[in-house]
């Protein structure tokens, strides 16, 4: 499998990605490999970098995700500091 922002004769066009980092940063470390910086122009060894060029994140989970940011700000403002960490 190659993509056609890396490679000469890729064919696929991008990733969907539901915002887990291991599903994310697992294909960058794998697509790094198949990564042609003279073809894509893209001079990285970093995957976290690599996949900025090929994902695209599921609605579904960006607005899952914003909801839920927003939802934790908001409570993290009203609880006091001792219920917010946790204890070992």
């Amino acid at each position: 499998m190659q993509f056609q922002r890396l490679t000469r004769g890729g064919t696929l066009l991008a990733m969907n990605v539901d915002l887990e980092a291991a599903q994310v940063l697992g294909a960058g470390d794998s697509f790094l490999k198949t990564n042609e910086p003279e073809y894509s122009g893209i001079e990285t060894n970093d995957p976290a970098e690599m996949v900025e060029y090929f994902t695209k994140a599921c609605h579904t989970h960006v607005k899952r995700y914003a909801v839920f940011n927003s939802l934790f700000r908001s409570i993290s403002n009203t609880v006091s500091e001792p219920f917010m960490t946790s204890r070992t």
